[in-house]
């Protein structure tokens, strides 16, 4: 295994810890933070990572996502299906907002900025986020208003 895939992916994410253990003995979550970083470590014409946040607290999506960007700048070669809001935002750079009722009639907008998407995302679900000029706290606003 090369030495910075090592000191960028494996301590990090403690996957050392995973590797003496066979993967029948290891938990869903064993998995799910092993495997995924395991495979981008190995050369491929492309890799395709469906929910690499399963099993993962926002915490341990933060600390998983920040390796897994620096390989995927590096590499120029990876797509990510994901559903968790946090790991997407930490990973994206680039969002494809569908629209429309879900399985029956829909359109894929052309990919855009991760802010213009993530804008338009949340527009559909009428939430906004806002940023407190004094306290700088954020702040998520429904149609309804401030929550």
């Amino acid at each position: 295994m090369h030495s910075q895939f090592v000191s960028d992916v494996i301590k990090p994410l403690l996957i050392d810890q995973l590797m003496d253990q066979e993967v029948v003995h290891l938990s869903g979550g064993g998995v799910a933070e092993s495997f995924p970083n395991l495979c981008l470590g190995k050369p491929a014409g492309i890799y395709l990572i469906d929910e690499r946040s399963v099993y993962l607290d926002s915490e341990e999506c933060i600390v998983a996502s920040k390796p897994i960007k620096r390989i995927v700048l590096h590499a120029k070669k990876t797509a990510f299906v994901e559903h968790d809001f946090i790991m997407a935002i930490c990973l994206a750079d680039r969002a494809i907002v569908y629209e429309g009722k879900p399985s029956v009639d829909y359109t894929a907008n052309v990919p855009q900025s991760l802010l213009t998407g993530m804008k338009l995302f949340l527009s559909h679900l009428d939430i906004t986020f806002r940023r407190d000029i004094t306290t700088r706290t954020s702040m998520i606003y429904l149609k309804t208003g401030p929550t």
